[in-house]
């Protein structure tokens, strides 16, 4: 891939290579369809509880990075939410004393979250798309300094 960048500004600017991944790493495959695809957290009716949902379990504190690959045409994003609380468990909506880690924005077609201190606990990690009903097939990439003891779908 050839690209050219050029920045423009009036402080002092240094452009450095992004850090690795964590090392430890799960993949979780999903789709949103018809039935399951709930929008973002902020959603009306309720919807969003419809998103897949998973679980992940972390029994050591460590860096996280997330990531989120689906269609161009969609736009994603991603919320993490315990642990404690409602973590590990199918959620309807987003509080944000909950939420640990989102990516922000929704980006068309691959979003990301990091948090450099992951607490032990269990957590529920929540795939969307910027408009309920948005259906397509979805990678999620969990890369973590200390291993998962499990990250599944939940029910």
């Amino acid at each position: 891939v050839d690209f050219s960048l050029a920045v423009f500004c009036t402080a002092a600017f240094a452009l450095r290579r992004a850090p690795a991944p964590p090392a430890h790493r799960a993949v979780l495959r999903g789709a949103w369809d018809a039935s399951s695809a709930g929008g973002p957290p902020a959603g009306r009716g309720g919807a969003f509880a419809r998103n897949p949902q998973f679980s992940l379990v972390v029994d050591t504190a460590c860096r996280a990075h997330l990531e989120l690959q689906a269609p161009k045409e969609l736009a994603v994003g991603l919320t993490l939410v315990g642990p404690g609380g409602r973590g590990g468990a199918r959620i309807d909506c987003v509080l944000v004393d909950e939420q640990v880690v989102s990516s922000g924005a929704f980006r068309r077609g691959f979003t990301f979250a990091e948090t450099a201190e992951l607490a032990a606990g269990v957590y529920t990690l929540v795939p969307s798309t910027f408009e309920p009903g948005q259906c397509g097939a979805f990678v999620l990439t969990v890369c973590t300094s200390a291993p998962l003891r499990a990250a599944r779908p939940i029910g």
